[in-house]
């Protein structure tokens, strides 16, 4: 069935009333071939329906007295564009990639950031020192890529994210558990304002002036990964609201990817469990989140990784100047593949002393790791 059978106005006004779902629309619209002529039945006929009761017939016929014109000269006022589902506009990714897609997604900002390809960052509102690093590092580094950082305004991770992307001169995108009529936590209002003013967008399902409730965040959390290629859980306990997020991901199909932690830290209790169980990729950083990734489908990934990789180049070159010769010689036998402390020695005829001493100084300096039994890796290319 066709999704465009569902005509705007009608949408837009069983939106404003909190009407049936995108399912149990589309069910409808296919017995009877249009929500118009559904409507058009008596009562008893409508409380016949499978999912239809007293509320929701309420909900039906009150929908059919919405002043429209009111809503959309109210929407036009405040900026918010309404995305209504099976038209023009509405994002791929929550029509194509959801079973249960909002019928109307109100986006306040730059609206064509839904159709772009995100990355969800999610996690708790009060997390570890470790986890706050962990945050603004994913929100730096996605940020710098050509990918849209998605997460929920909320205090703690989220917020982290959105700051921190916006600092790395990136587009981050907030999803709202409330309608546009205000902003929570009120003490992100300015980060708000800070992510429509960099390009980026404020979305919801919900229409202006439904207030956040307990009942409103799960499924806000669902577009948070209806939106998202990857969704990565940074921290939480194992019933934080990321719990629910982490489990959208893995039925609508996305890459789900978390942050490890340590076993006696609470807050990293879900994120452990997750990669425990093999429901979600380990997670250290960037590197991981693109390797996860089908890069070619993305537009501008293959490009900002080679710019990437040759600014740290640079970067790497410099330091080595700056270790000296021997460190510079030391560097250039190392690769991807692991290699011992001797086997430098054998290689370069540097004593064991000279060899740990220059790789201490690279490893200080990021440029090489070290691995279990006294091997290493370098960390970049020249």
């Amino acid at each position: 069935m066709s999704a465009a059978l569902f005509e705007p106005d009608e949408a837009l006004a069983l939106s404003l009333v909190g009407g049936p779902s995108v399912p149990r629309l589309a069910a409808i619209v296919e017995h009877y071939g249009s929500l118009h002529a559904f409507m058009s039945q008596p009562d008893r006929v409508l409380l016949a329906e499978k999912g239809i009761g007293p509320e929701t017939l309420h909900k039906l016929r009150r929908s059919q007295s919405v002043d429209l014109a009111k809503a959309n000269a109210r929407m036009n006022r405040a900026g918010i564009v309404p995305l209504i589902y099976g038209h023009p506009g509405y994002p791929p990714a929550l029509s194509e990639g959801m079973f249960d897609p909002p019928l109307v997604l109100y986006v306040k900002g730059d609206a064509g950031a839904c159709q772009e390809a995100a990355v969800a960052v999610v996690g708790t509102r009060r997390p570890s020192p470790c986890g706050e690093r962990m945050a603004r590092l994913l929100g730096r580094d996605l940020g710098s890529f050509p990918f849209i950082v998605v997460s929920g305004l909320a205090t703690g991770i989220d917020g982290l994210a959105h700051a921190s992307c916006l600092k790395a001169k990136g587009r981050t995108m907030a999803v709202l558990a409330h309608g546009h009529h205000t902003i929570e936590p009120s003490a992100h209002r300015g980060l708000a304002r800070s992510i429509l003013e960099t390009g980026g967008a404020l979305v919801s399902e919900y229409p202006w002036g439904v207030e956040a409730r307990k009942h409103t965040f799960v499924p806000r959390n669902r577009i948070i990964a209806g939106l998202a290629a990857a969704t990565v859980v940074v921290e939480g306990g194992l019933k934080s609201g990321a719990r629910h997020t982490a489990e959208f991901a893995l039925e609508y199909g996305r890459v789900l990817l978390a942050v490890p932690g340590r076993p006696s830290d609470p807050q990293a209790a879900l994120p452990n469990e997750l990669i425990r169980e093999k429901k979600a990729e380990l997670c250290r950083g960037l590197e991981d989140v693109l390797a996860s990734l089908p890069l070619h489908q993305v537009d501008g990934v293959r490009e900002a990784i080679d710019a990437r990789a040759h600014i740290l180049a640079r970067k790497a070159e410099k330091a080595l100047r700056a270790l000296g010769s021997e460190a510079e010689t030391l560097f250039r036998q190392l690769g991807s593949d692991p290699l011992h402390v001797d086997d430098l020695c054998n290689r370069t005829g540097m004593s064991p002393a000279a060899v740990l001493a220059a790789l201490l100084q690279m490893e200080i300096e990021g440029l090489v790791e070290q691995l279990p039994g006294m091997r290493y890796v370098a960390n970049c290319r020249l």
